[in-house]
């Protein structure tokens, strides 16, 4: 990684090359799911070490993009802690123009698990170059469908340094929010992205090409939907 981005400390070795992996844009697909995985999980670990992590409720929302690799890791590390509920949320992030700079990022879709009590709502990311996508899954999540009443936390390993003003700039929601990240990068390109995987985050959820998220249901999310509708038709048979 180059000198110039600042990579924060309190991961292992072996998380760290991961780190460095997943950094390199010539990395396999299939090994940058894995890696991720892990890198979420050792987040996680990091923050309860650090006795930075509150309460023992957790509600993950990430976009489908995340939600088997990074997102995964982090569900499996608070499973470790506490209780976990999750949304996945179909993002349509689109650069409409670069000078001046538009952005948009209509939801497409999407699955919450019922809102939990007493708990912390964690918005977890790959990476964050344009905070666009970040800020549609919080005002959708906190102002649409009403999840208001957690502390905010806001994960993602790769961060653009001037992220977290922007964001708190576009909903005040995030001001108050815990950030975890692991590195943080000083430059963007012209598309608002990190330059890490050959500047295209998309392949960070081994999707090749966007259009592949939105024909996706994660199976985690397929058999959670299973499960509610056993449980209403049980509900109704009594």
């Amino acid at each position: 990684m180059g000198s110039d981005r600042q990579t924060a400390v309190g991961l292992s070795y072996n998380a760290m090359k991961a780190v460095e992996r997943v950094s390199t844009p010539n990395a396999g697909i299939s090994n940058l799911g894995m890696d991720l995985y892990s890198i979420g999980v050792e987040m996680v670990q990091r923050e309860a070490a650090e006795g930075r992590i509150e309460g023992s409720r957790f509600h993950v929302v990430s976009s489908v993009y995340d939600f088997d690799t990074i997102s995964a890791g982090v569900r499996a590390g608070l499973e470790e802690v506490g209780d976990v509920s999750f949304s996945c949320i179909w993002t349509n992030y689109e650069l409409l123009s670069i000078e001046p700079l538009i952005e948009v990022c209509p939801i497409y879709k999407a699955y919450h698990d019922p809102e939990p009590k007493d708990y912390t709502i964690v918005f977890v990311a790959s990476a964050i170059g344009s905070v666009c996508e970040m800020s549609a899954m919080i005002l959708h999540t906190m102002s649409d469908r009403r999840y208001s009443n957690g502390r905010v936390w806001i994960l993602a390993p790769f961060v653009h340094e001037g992220a977290k003003a922007e964001l708190e700039r576009e909903t005040y929601r995030s001001k108050a929010a815990q950030w975890s990240t692991v590195v943080v990068e000083p430059t963007l390109n012209d598309a608002r992205q990190l330059p890490v995987v050959g500047e295209n985050l998309t392949f960070f959820a081994r999707f090749q090409y966007r259009a592949e998220g939105a024909q996706t249901l994660p199976k985690q999310v397929r058999d959670r939907i299973a499960e509610r509708r056993e449980i209403r038709r049980l509900e109704l048979k009594r």
